[in-house]
């Protein structure tokens, strides 16, 4: 699947662009941070002409039914949708609802990433954009948390000292390296409050939690 820039949305004109980069970008910070086979392989590639990120296509792939564990809330969520939950607010997902989660199989896949990595602080509320619904649906389930386990924690210290990947997002992100700033500072924050809630962020900087 590849991604342009000249066929790039000319919505949220406040995401710096190009918005391929955010595409390769999650995918890279999820490998990184142990959330491994969630985002489908993305690279940069040209094509026609044009440098373009290029997403693996999911074989098989379908729409997954987020929405029908609503009604299932002593059911415990599959561990996809907490990881994708986890990923969105390390990389500030402004666009996660259901129709960018995929299945194949037991598989669930998140795309459709780059309306993230902004390079400003705004209010969690707006941060999860257009419903955030890993999120929404981990709120409402008895059985899940966006409590960081111990897990995740190592994970997420791990890769705050990475400085190969830090490296390899520098050099991504050169023409937006605020997108890489609040990028970790989001991960700090994360690690301090122990959960990724967005919602109950007031912005990013760690005021008002």
């Amino acid at each position: 699947i590849f991604k342009p820039e000249s066929g790039e949305s000319l919505a949220r004109p406040e995401m710096p662009r190009p918005l391929y980069v955010r595409e390769v970008g999650a995918y890279i910070i999820a490998e990184a941070i142990g959330i491994n086979d969630f985002v489908p392989i993305t690279v940069l590639r040209e094509h026609n002409g044009e440098i373009v990120s290029a997403q693996e296509k999911i074989v098989g792939a379908e729409e997954f039914p987020l929405y029908d564990f609503w009604s299932k809330s002593d059911v415990a969520l599959p561990s996809s949708v907490i990881k994708g939950a986890l990923l969105d607010a390390v990389i500030g997902n402004t666009d996660q609802h259901e129709y960018n989660i995929i299945k194949s199989g037991d598989e669930i896949y998140g795309i459709d990433h780059g309306f993230s990595m902004p390079d400003h602080q705004i209010s969690g509320r707006k941060m999860r954009g257009t419903g955030s619904a890993f999120e929404d649906l981990i709120a409402s389930n008895n059985k899940s948390s966006t409590g960081i386990t111990s897990g995740q924690r190592e994970s997420l210290n791990n890769f705050l000292h990475d400085k190969k990947t830090e490296k390899i997002l520098r050099i991504l992100f050169k023409d937006a390296p605020k997108s890489v700033d609040m990028m970790y500072r989001r991960v700090t924050k994360i690690l301090e409050l122990g959960h990724f809630q967005t919602s109950k962020w007031h912005n990013w900087s760690g005021a008002g939690e």
